[in-house]
């Protein structure tokens, strides 16, 4: 598992829920990555919840979403990623706030 970082699942009949803690960097995307692949007969969906990470690395970020495009949306299983701090970090990327 990568350094610092943290993934604790909660599963229900209707979803699976990966709430990520502490820096998620390219490992923690791969360790996030093997656990979908052992949920992918799970429930539908899954969601990627990074509101806990407190260090997001873009390296982390484009290895999971590229996976993320190229090998589950071929195979239909939903995967959706929950993250305020994406949202700004894309923002920052953009405009330079």
């Amino acid at each position: 598992m990568a350094h610092k970082f943290r993934l604790f699942v909660s599963i229900d009949h209707e979803e699976v829920i990966f709430k990520c803690r502490g820096r998620f960097d390219g490992s923690a995307a791969c360790e996030v990555l093997r656990r979908i692949e052992e949920y992918s007969n799970g429930p539908d969906p899954i969601i990627i919840d990074l509101e806990g990470v407190n260090n997001l690395q873009p390296i982390g970020m484009e290895v999971l979403k590229s996976a993320i495009d190229g090998r589950y949306l071929k195979l239909g299983k939903k995967v959706f990623l929950r993250d305020r701090k994406e949202e700004e970090l894309c923002r920052r990327e953009r405009f330079g706030t």
